[in-house]
C-alpha cells in the first residue's frame, strides 16, 4: 500500500500445494498423528509423512487416489454418502473410528477427528487420525476412548479441551488456549473460570442436561482479539462404570452465523 494506491500480486497455487503451510508437515520425524486432506470427491490432495510411512507409499503414488477405495475397507457407497453429508453441513466436526489398510495389507484401527475447510472457494476435508489398534484389547471401555483421542489432537484446526468429572480441564490444545486466552495449560482451570462458558453455559446446568443425551451443542458470543465472533461449542460426555470416571470433550469452533 502506498498513499492511495494498493499493489496486489496474484500467484496461482496448484491444489497439491494449498496445504503446505499447515503444521502437520512439521512433525520433526515423530509420527504423532496421521493427517490426510481430501477433496469433495474423497480423493487425496495432501497427507503427512506419518500416513505415507504407514501405507508404505510415496506422495506421488497416493496423490489423487480415492481414499476410501484404496485405504478404508468397507462399503464404499456408504462411505461416499457419509462424505457427501460432511460436505453439505456447515463447518462440521466429526469423530469416528474406521479400519485402515497399511503396508502389506496390515489393518489398523484409526480414530479420526474430521473437519471441513474452504480454500479458494472449494471444500476440503482434513482428517487427523490416531492409531488405536493397541487399545482395542484393553478391558476398560472408557480408558480406550480417552486414550484414542489424546494423540495428535494439537494438529486439529478447532479448539479442543478435555475435562474431568469435576469440571477441571486436564488437557487443552493450542487453539483452545489461544481462543479463550488461557496463559498456562499446566495450571488447573475450571469450566466456569472461563467467562464465556460460565455466562453462556454454566457447568452445573450443562452437567444436568447432558446426562440423557451424552452430547450438547451451544452457540455463544465471544471476543477474540477485540473482534466479536460467534462460537459453536460441542460437548461430548464419555462415562465409565463410576460417576467419577466421567470425561468430557469440548470442541470450540468459529461459525459465520
Amino acid at each position: 500500500k502506498n498513499s492511495n494506491n494498493i499493489f496486489v500480486t496474484f500467484i496461482e497455487i496448484s491444489i497439491d500445494k494449498l496445504f503446505e503451510n499447515i503444521t502437520f508437515h512439521d512433525l520433526s520425524g515423530a509420527c504423532n498423528a496421521i493427517v490426510v486432506v481430501l477433496d469433495a470427491h474423497g480423493k487425496l490432495i495432501d497427507m503427512n509423512e506419518c500416513f505415507l510411512n504407514l501405507v508404505g507409499m510415496e506422495k506421488e503414488e497416493v496423490y489423487k487416489k480415492s481414499f476410501f477405495e484404496t485405504f478404508i475397507p468397507g462399503d464404499v457407497k456408504v462411505l461416499n454418502n457419509y462424505l457427501t453429508r460432511l460436505m453439505t453441513k456447515e463447518s462440521p466436526h466429526q469423530q469416528f473410528v474406521t479400519p485402515m489398510k497399511g503396508l502389506n495389507n496390515e489393518i489398523y484401527r484409526i480414530n479420526w477427528q474430521v473437519s471441513k475447510v474452504v480454500k479458494q472457494n472449494q471444500n476440503f476435508i482434513i482428517a487427523v487420525g490416531s492409531d488405536i489398534s493397541k487399545f482395542v484389547q484393553q478391558n476398560s471401555n472408557l480408558k480406550k476412548q480417552i486414550q484414542s483421542i489424546k494423540v495428535g489432537f494439537d494438529y486439529f484446526p478447532f479448539g479442543i479441551g478435555y475435562m474431568n468429572a469435576k469440571g477441571e480441564f486436564i488437557k487443552m490444545n493450542t487453539s483452545f488456549l489461544k481462543m479463550f486466552r488461557i496463559k498456562d495449560e499446566i495450571n488447573k482451570i475450571g469450566f466456569d473460570q472461563i467467562p464465556v462458558f460460565k455466562n453462556s453455559i454454566g457447568f452445573l446446568k450443562m452437567q444436568e442436561h447432558i446426562k440423557l443425551i451424552k452430547e450438547m451443542s451451544y452457540k455463544v458470543d465471544h471476543i477474540i482479539k477485540g473482534e466479536a465472533v460467534k462460537l459453536k461449542i460441542n460437548i461430548k460426555m464419555l462415562s465409565g462404570k463410576q460417576e467419577a470416571s466421567k470425561f468430557y470433550i469440548i470442541v470450540a469452533q468459529k461459525v459465520t452465523n
